[in-house]
């Protein structure tokens, strides 16, 4: 069995980062494979462009060296008030958990949501949203995640 390990990502990431990023959405069938060439090359550029801004953190799980496993936050700075947070208090968003089919089932997503989690808990960052998949659904429950009534539309 691999030996795990846990760490925030850098800049030099930015390529795995990015690639997980593709990888999930096909796992999620939003895209097909080789559809979208031109979100890794973005993606990309993003992570080398906001990591080192501090408001988008990544951490990595690798498996003998080699990355198996990530997941990502942005920190959102002017929210609107909301019930339970009526201040000027920032919000995080989780996106880009993603792991490798090899090593699921393994408690990797998991790890990589308790690290993020205490991330944001020594920031004193309260109020976290994400998007669940229904493989992913009972991880976040398990970490006490609720389900809300968000919908989605892309305007042309």
């Amino acid at each position: 069995m691999a030996e795990y390990t846990l760490r925030e990502a850098t800049v030099a990431d930015a390529p795995t980062i990015a690639e997980h990023r593709r990888l999930m959405f096909e796992a999620m069938g939003t895209i097909e494979p080789g559809e979208e060439p031109g979100l890794v090359p973005a993606m990309t550029a993003y992570a080398e462009r906001e990591l080192p801004r501090g408001k988008f953190r990544a951490w990595i799980v690798e498996a003998d060296g080699a990355p198996v496993a990530g997941g990502a936050l942005l920190v959102h700075d002017r929210p609107v008030p909301f019930p339970g947070f009526l201040a000027d208090e920032p919000y995080v968003t989780i996106f880009n958990v993603w792991t490798d089919p090899a090593h699921r089932r393994r408690g990797l997503a998991e790890r990589l949501m308790r690290a993020m989690l205490s991330w944001c808990r020594q920031q004193g960052y309260r109020r976290l949203s994400l998007q669940a998949t229904d493989q992913g659904r009972p991880i976040y429950e398990r970490l006490d995640f609720r389900p809300t009534s968000e919908m989605r539309l892309t305007l042309d």
